[in-house]
């Protein structure tokens, strides 16, 4: 059974977007080192992005059930790239959690719009494995 490439290039995207979502913990012993700050103001960075990622996405899916747009993929890996990379810029407590929800608004962006195109360049029998593409980025069952 052939298996749409499209499948790969949104588990591409998924990989992209997942990393910049998960990179502020690798980052957090260079800003505690260069800021010197404690870990619980290193912890409040993290608390803040996933607090606002988490308030955001109901609202940012009903928009994406409304609207059908594939730019909300394409600026939700802009915005959650960009943002882990300004964290380098900026040395202010406060732009760096505005850079760092700026990050997780953008990978919460992203999901809503791909699992639903996913959901739409595959195969009615092969949903699940469509998914499955998407989330492990791999074929998961050979033909």
């Amino acid at each position: 059974m052939w298996i749409s490439p499209y499948k790969y290039i949104l588990s591409l995207g998924h990989l992209c977007s997942d990393i910049n979502q998960s990179i502020l913990s690798a980052v957090l012993p260079f800003l505690i080192a260069t800021y010197h700050y404690d870990y619980t103001t290193a912890a409040m960075l993290v608390t803040v992005s996933n607090v606002f990622g988490a308030f955001v996405q109901p609202f940012i899916g009903m928009l994406s059930d409304k609207k059908n747009k594939l730019l909300y993929m394409t600026l939700g890996v802009l915005l959650a790239s960009g943002g882990m990379a300004v964290t380098g810029f900026i040395s202010n407590f406060f732009g760096l959690c505005i850079v760092v929800i700026i990050s997780g608004i953008g990978v919460v962006m992203f999901h809503p719009q791909a699992a639903k195109l996913v959901n739409s360049v595959s195969s009615k029998n092969a949903k699940g494995k469509g998914m499955g593409i998407f989330s492990f980025g791999v074929r998961l069952v050979l033909p």
